[in-house]
């Protein structure tokens, strides 16, 4: 089972996706015109994959278990019920 994530910037909990930088275009032009580059290219792109919020896009994700996540789901509150309160 996965642990909970705190956002650092925005305090969203448990929303997160994966992202991959780099380009998919890119990476199948370079499979189609050059194995070598192609399989470098993949490579990074695959080794630099990693977890991010999926409402700001902010790697600084934190265990909600930890001291500085329960903190932060103290400070800042849920994401989406201050707009609705206030609107």
């Amino acid at each position: 089972m996965a642990s909970s994530v705190v956002c650092a910037n925005c305090g969203s909990v448990d929303k997160t996706k994966s992202f991959t930088p780099g380009s998919i275009l890119l990476e199948i032009v370079a499979w189609c015109l050059l194995l070598i580059p192609g399989i470098l290219y993949s490579f990074w792109r695959l080794s630099a994959r990693r977890k991010v919020c999926a409402v700001c896009g902010s790697p600084n994700l934190v265990p909600a278990e930890s001291p500085v996540g329960r903190r932060l789901m103290a400070e800042k509150p849920a994401s989406g019920t201050e707009a609705m309160t206030h609107g």
